[in-house]
């Protein structure tokens, strides 16, 4: 049997500085569920970063981001560590998942 399984888009965009300190801990809170959820990991930040910043892994694609406190000059944001992901960073809209059973081609239908 074919069974359509959709799976969440994901997207991760750079955010240059949050418009607010709402979006901010709005931000911080969703950010709490993708750790919570698996989609994410927190890491230690390299030493020599600014103090107060956290570093995140996207667990499936592996790509570093980093999320900038307040205190930082440039202002609170989100950004990949490598300038290279710094496009929105998107993984499937839907995955197709079978299941071991007898095609409906081969079965008879009932009279």
């Amino acid at each position: 049997m074919f069974t359509p399984t959709l799976t969440p888009l994901f997207c991760w965009e750079a955010i240059g500085s949050f418009g607010s300190l709402r979006e901010w801990d709005q931000f911080r809170t969703w950010m709490r569920d993708q750790v919570a959820d698996a989609v994410a990991e927190e890491i230690n930040p390299p030493a020599d970063v600014e103090p107060g910043e956290r570093w995140f892994r996207h667990v499936s694609t592996g790509t570093l981001w980093r999320l900038v406190p307040v205190e930082n000059p440039y202002g609170p944001g989100f950004w990949p560590v490598d300038d290279e992901a710094a496009p929105p960073l998107c993984l499937s809209h839907a995955a197709m998942v079978t299941q071991d059973e007898p095609s409906m081609a081969n079965s008879t239908k009932p009279h």
